[in-house]
């Protein structure tokens, strides 16, 4: 029996970029941003331009990428679930070139069991194909053609009224993206 090709995003899904910024962010200024706030998936959208400068110096600051991402809940063991079950995972980020490398390392070492291979730096997600994709942004789950598994964050839920014509599956954790990728597997084999 054949598994399934799984298309999977880095930031929002298997680490908490967002959260772990705003925390550099509150460290750095004494001042606090929502997480909740963020209702758009471009930063820039909701941020003032002295907040963007931060932000940015965090993200320019290499030693945030190797030391201060942290991997969401769960999703180490789930991954390697997915990986030990035959599933093909791809692991596709639309990380500057620059950072591809500390992105790589950061990978490896947090799953080190992905075939460093199966590590795409892409900001065309619907270029890599998948029966699959588990993503937090809407525009590259629309724009595919695999079954698209949106991971609920603050800045996608504007539209959820449209996952219907979508065919969005929304869900809280990779587990939960795991249980579904299994049960609609076992109907389409």
């Amino acid at each position: 029996m054949s598994r399934p090709q799984v298309i999977v995003d880095v930031d929002g899904v298997l680490n908490t970029l967002i959260r772990d910024t705003l925390d550099a962010y509150t460290k750095t200024t004494g001042k606090l941003i929502d997480y909740n706030s963020l209702t758009t998936y471009r930063i820039e959208d909701t941020l003032s331009a002295d907040e963007l400068r931060v932000i940015y110096e965090i993200w320019d600051n290499k030693y945030f990428w190797r030391n201060m991402l942290n991997v969401v809940d769960g999703s180490v063991k789930t991954l390697r679930d997915m990986v030990y079950d035959g599933d093909e995972i791809r692991i596709v980020t639309a990380i500057t070139p620059d950072l591809f490398e500390l992105r790589v390392g950061w990978l490896q070492h947090h799953f080190p069991f992905i075939d460093p291979a199966n590590i795409v730096c892409c900001t065309r997600k619907e270029w890599v194909k998948g029966d699959f994709i588990i993503e937090d942004s809407i525009a590259n789950l629309v724009k595919h053609d695999a079954y698209r598994i949106c991971m609920n964050q603050p800045w996608n839920n504007r539209g959820a009224e449209y996952d219907d014509v979508h065919l969005i599956k929304r869900v809280n954790t990779l587990a939960e993206a795991r249980a579904y990728i299994n049960e609609v597997w076992k109907e389409i084999e």
